[in-house]
């Protein structure tokens, strides 16, 4: 209901949950998809020449966090996909 609701500001969700290495995609969770409602799916992508930002469970979470923070600069690429938009056989 709320995502059906133009009053309210656009939700953002990010279905995989967590951020991953490059070139792997993990399974999205479904409650983005729940609603019925059109998604823009998005890609972030952070290039690096040094320090992955990624967190893949190696280190620990407080240590990838301090690497982030103090770190001079990272930069983001956004690239928006079309609008996925459910089948009536996926609405039903």
């Amino acid at each position: 209901q709320r995502a059906a609701n133009s009053r309210l500001l656009p939700l953002v969700i990010f279905p995989e949950g967590t951020t991953k290495a490059e070139r792997c995609l993990l399974k999205f969770r479904s409650g983005a998809f729940l609603s019925g409602e059109p998604v823009q799916p998005v890609v972030l992508r952070f290039p690096h020449t040094y320090d992955d930002i990624s967190w893949s469970g190696r280190t620990s979470m407080a240590l990838n966090m301090f690497r982030i923070l103090t770190s001079w600069r990272h930069r983001a690429v956004v690239e928006w996909l079309d609008v996925y938009r459910p089948s009536p056989a996926e609405l039903s």
